[in-house]
């Protein structure tokens, strides 16, 4: 009987370390977001912040850049612009354009957006759950039906 509860013991011990590969309750969360945006049409990836001005500094906590690419055929766009969250408010970096109304319907969180010839996206911090990655959908749509 001691020889069961020490090979018990031994293979306990054994498996222990590879308990902490095992994703946490956030990090599953979050796959869950990406994957969810990935599925309804999104580019999901980190970038560099875009801020290229001295007095815009990124938020803290982890940010990442979801996309709305636009085909080939779609690509009407021709203004490069980036947009940033200032005091409740988005203010245009570099030239002085102003914000696509969808912008106004992002989630908190939103903490850039640009837009360029290849499409639309934000920058957010992701918290929040799959209500805010769907707004975020709907509204990169929206953004791209008006470019």
């Amino acid at each position: 009987m001691l020889a069961y509860f020490v090979i018990a013991f031994v293979l306990l011990l054994a498996l222990a370390p590879l308990l902490h590969f095992r994703p946490n309750k956030r990090q599953r969360a979050l796959a869950a977001m990406r994957e969810y945006a990935a599925v309804n049409g999104l580019l999901v990836q980190y970038r560099k912040f875009p801020a290229s001005e001295r007095s815009i500094r990124p938020p803290e906590g982890d940010i990442i850049f979801y996309g709305l690419r636009l085909s080939p055929e779609d690509r009407r766009a021709t203004l490069k612009a980036v947009w940033v969250m200032e005091s409740g408010a988005w203010r245009s970096l570099g030239s002085r354009i102003p914000a696509p109304s969808a912008l106004q319907t992002l989630p908190e969180g939103s903490v850039a957006a640009v837009v360029d010839e290849a499409g639309c996206g934000v920058f957010w911090i992701e918290n929040g759950g799959m209500e805010q990655v769907e707004r975020i959908c709907e509204s990169l749509r929206a953004w791209a039906k008006d470019l």
